[in-house]
């Protein structure tokens, strides 16, 4: 026995069709002897079994305890596999990784979405660290003797910097650990940092993933860049750190 789940209106277990990223005909369920099966039909997103991207075309055993995402927003729980071979209307698929609360679901944060955020906090950012060298910058002019550098001028201006990314490191570290679990960016665009079982981060893991943002950076971006190719939307910083960025939204 076989059942479709998609967008379209052919299937059994519809997705609602603003969910882009869940093809028409996404995949199908199947039941034989008792035993469940999934077969991706070539979907656009493809489909997610336990963390790992099936083949297209290509049928494999599903249980209870698995875990099924359709195109990096839907998830489908044990009841409605089972309400789509019964003579009950199935229930709905439900958006990947809902967090704790009943009007909010979560999925994988889009590449564009990150980069608004990254661009706000940036400008923050940018704001505290100019003030930190104006600063340093106008004692060690003070401090000038003629028209070099001395040494205490140039202590003056390294102390700066280090003060600088100190201060940036706690703005991370502290937002992203903290109730919010956000920067002020990301609060803005609706953004939450976790770990990968969806779970607040600590201090620790937020100061890891700050600092392996160097190797985004010097990457020539391309660990930034990551976030709209890979599976989990993550950028290299966060397959560093083991984190996940998600969007939570208002559910209907």
């Amino acid at each position: 026995m076989k059942t479709f789940i998609g967008r379209s209106t052919v299937c059994k277990v519809r997705v609602p069709s603003f969910y882009k990223k869940v093809s028409r005909q996404h995949a199908v369920l199947e039941v034989e002897n008792g035993q469940y099966f999934i077969t991706d039909l070539g979907s656009r997103n493809g489909t997610l079994l336990n963390g790992n991207k099936i083949l297209a075309n290509q049928r494999y055993t599903i249980r209870s305890t698995d875990k099924i995402v359709l195109g990096d927003e839907y998830a489908l729980d044990w009841p409605t596999v089972l309400s789509a071979f019964s003579g009950k209307e199935p229930q709905a698929a439900i958006p990947v990784s809902p967090q704790k609360g009943e009007n909010k679901i979560t999925i994988y944060a889009g590449f564009w979405r990150r980069f608004v955020a990254a661009l706000i906090d940036s400008l923050i950012t940018f704001a505290f660290t100019t003030l930190i060298f104006l600063v340093f910058g106008f004692s060690a002019i003070a401090d000038l003797q003629g028209s070099y550098l001395d040494a205490n001028s140039v202590s003056k201006l390294a102390l700066g910097g280090i003060i600088s990314l100190i201060c940036m490191w706690l703005y991370f570290a502290f937002f992203e650990s903290g109730s919010w679990q956000a920067t002020l960016g990301k609060k803005a665009m609706g953004l939450k940092v976790t770990d990968l079982d969806s779970n607040r981060i600590s201090f620790a893991r937020a100061t890891g993933r700050f600092f392996a943002k160097i190797l985004s950076n010097i990457s020539l971006s391309i660990g930034y860049i990551m976030a709209g190719f890979t599976s989990q939307k993550q950028a290299l910083h966060d397959v560093i750190a083991e984190t996940l960025v998600y969007k939570e939204m208002d559910t209907l």
